[in-house]
């Protein structure tokens, strides 16, 4: 299983826990300004060798900013996840794009894999999903905190 993380922060964790949890290779990426978010990214992905169960999984980091083509290392995994990615309307045209152009080349298989929170002024994520030929399932809805 090929792993794509987006916006994956300093840490990485979620594109982490897939190496530990089988994946093959792992990359995680950010933005790359300012460059010590990636430096650390990078760091963290040194460190990882994935986990007790999988072997050894190649995980690297690298600078992918929203509505640009992806890498060469960057394409053609098999799940994109995207922790806390949806959270600024203004930017649902340039995540989105950026997980259409990861996830052509297997359009059949890939899957992107996200949590949202439903915030009022954000409409606009169905609209920008059909406009990137991208569809929703759901899961699971958990309920707002009081």
């Amino acid at each position: 299983l090929r792993v794509l993380e987006l916006g994956a922060g300093a840490r990485g964790a979620p594109g982490l826990a897939a190496a530990a949890a089988g994946a093959a290779a792992v990359v995680l990426t950010d933005l790359p300004d300012p460059p010590e978010v990636l430096r650390a990214l990078r760091l963290a992905a040194g460190r990882s060798g994935g986990g007790p169960t999988a072997g050894r999984c190649e995980v690297t980091a690298l600078p992918l900013p929203w509505g640009d083509p992806p890498p060469e290392a960057a394409t053609a995994p098999d799940v994109v996840l995207g922790a806390d990615v949806l959270y600024d309307s203004a930017l649902f045209d340039d995540i989105l794009a950026t997980v259409s152009f990861c996830l052509s080349p297997k359009p059949a298989t890939a899957r992107f894999v996200t949590a949202y929170q439903h915030r009022a002024a954000h409409f606009a994520l169905g609209l920008a999903m059909e406009r990137w030929g991208l569809e929703v399932e759901r899961t699971k809805e958990v309920p707002a905190a009081a």
